[in-house]
């Protein structure tokens, strides 16, 4: 080779000893070993070794200035043509890795400027900034109705569903629970209809008011949560409510037929939308178990 073609090769591969890229490649190699059934690690190798080489390019091209580039190119051609029959192993040979690409890269190449560079840098840090960070979350509380329900939560976890556990948890923890009640999990019948909802509850600060007064207590302010669910559970035919105190057990339930009968419609229309369910809430409070 002329001394001209060695001084090319001997700048080019110097920069890749220079930039470790003797350690890089392997680790590459490595990895594509390991995932060698996976079509992007192959794909990222072919790329990283365009783009090692290519820099490299621009290394020597701004180390001898742009009057190189022709001769340059041409060194580059010359021996990828003299090496094209050879079987090599290793991408940091000088001529052998995207000779093409990289030529017309190098005719193309332009230095850029120090203004082009600031931006690209500022680029790149408000992006590693924004990859990196991991901002609190802003948690707006959830929007709650004077009668202690949490609307905007209801909505969110409608279903049609009695056998969708995790939005029938969500739909109970969005309601208000009676006082010194509990709650102690719940139980879904799915087989066949009737399709029932049965919650549990532990007594915790009632001491002794069993029957009637417990009843007072309860019964009320579940009946009105079971409006609710019946609006927002479309296949739910049977609530149960199961009180547990101390081995003393207090079983109730309503049926989406005497919910609907006591308002004197349907309720699942309510729960459409937010203007109905903010209607029904508030026609909870005229709503009173019959004697």
């Amino acid at each position: 080779m002329s001394e001209q073609e060695l001084s090319h090769i001997l700048l080019h591969e110097q920069t890749h000893i220079d930039r470790r890229d003797y350690l890089v490649k392997p680790l590459m190699f490595l990895l594509v070993i390991l995932h060698w059934f996976n079509p992007l690690m192959w794909l990222s190798f072919v790329l990283m070794s365009k783009d090692m080489e290519m820099s490299c390019d621009e290394a020597v091209i701004r180390k001898l200035g742009p009057q190189v580039k022709s001769s340059y190119s041409g060194s580059l051609l010359g021996f990828s043509v003299r090496r094209s029959g050879l079987m090599t192993g290793s991408p940091l040979a000088f001529g052998e890795s995207s000779v093409k690409a990289r030529i017309k890269h190098i005719l193309a190449y332009r230095q850029p400027t120090s203004r082009s560079m600031a931006a690209c840098t500022l680029v790149i840090v408000l992006l590693l900034i924004g990859c990196t960070a991991n901002p609190k979350t802003v948690e707006h509380p959830a929007q709650v109705s004077d009668s202690g329900y949490s609307v905007d939560q209801l909505l969110e976890s409608k279903t049609k569903y009695i056998g969708d556990a995790s939005k029938v948890t969500a739909l109970l923890g969005a309601m208000p629970l009676p006082q010194g009640l509990e709650r102690a999990g719940i139980e879904l019948t799915t087989g066949s209809r009737p399709y029932a909802l049965t919650i549990n509850y532990k007594v915790n600060d009632i001491k002794g008011m069993w029957n009637d007064e417990l009843q007072a207590l309860s019964r009320e302010p579940l009946l009105h949560n079971s409006i609710l669910l019946f609006s927002l559970i479309d296949n739910a035919d049977i609530i149960n409510y199961s009180l547990a105190d101390e081995g003393i057990n207090y079983s109730f339930k309503f049926t989406r037929e005497e919910i609907d009968k006591l308002l004197g419609e349907d309720v699942r229309p309510y729960g459409a939308d937010e203007v109905g369910l903010r209607k029904l809430i508030d026609r909870l409070e005229s709503v009173k178990l019959t004697p």
